[in-house]
């Protein structure tokens, strides 16, 4: 049985055996099987990984199947977050906001999007090439109304009340226009 300590990640440990910290080599290699439900046959997907030296963040990546071989790069900011990524030639750029949540997403030949959040951290807007899907949230944070810029409705929330304090709030139904 591969085990991912013993062939993928190098592991040092200190003096009183805690892990110290972890390399990755710059390679990592992969073979994925995926089922094709058209003849009920397993395909094979040879995906490369290419990890950025002393960052230990994915830097590109090839994914090689019978239709072909798709390629794919990044670029990470200090966080970790993908700032920059190529895929195939189209190119994709992503900014965050302080917390780490995604402000702005961009690819080349698709529209852009923009969310905002409030001062509690909901998602309250996004826009798609300018024009504007607002989110309402309840006092517990969970959407319960989608809104265009002119107040038209999109699609209603309706949440199941949990029936004890172990569980959460449930998604009961969708109301939207067709």
């Amino acid at each position: 049985m591969l085990k991912t300590s013993d062939r993928i990640m190098k592991r040092n440990r200190n003096l009183i055996g805690e892990v110290a910290d972890v390399a990755l080599p710059n390679s990592i290699i992969a073979v994925v099987l995926l089922p094709d439900y058209g003849d009920s046959v397993f395909n094979c997907l040879l995906v490369t990984s290419t990890i950025a030296p002393g960052r230990n963040r994915l830097a590109s990546q090839s994914i090689a199947g019978p239709s072909g071989t798709t390629s794919r790069s990044f670029t990470t900011s200090g966080r970790g977050d993908v700032t920059v990524e190529t895929r195939d030639g189209a190119g994709v750029a992503a900014n965050y906001v302080a917390y780490g949540r995604l402000a702005t997403y961009a690819r080349t030949g698709t529209p852009s999007f923009t969310m905002l959040y409030s001062g509690t951290d909901e998602q309250v807007q996004v826009s798609v090439d300018g024009t504007p899907r607002r989110f309402v949230h309840d006092e517990s944070g969970l959407v319960i109304g989608e809104y265009g810029a002119t107040g038209t409705t999109f699609a209603e929330h309706v949440w199941l009340m949990p029936d004890s304090d172990e569980g959460g709030w449930e998604p009961l139904a969708l109301v939207s226009k067709c």
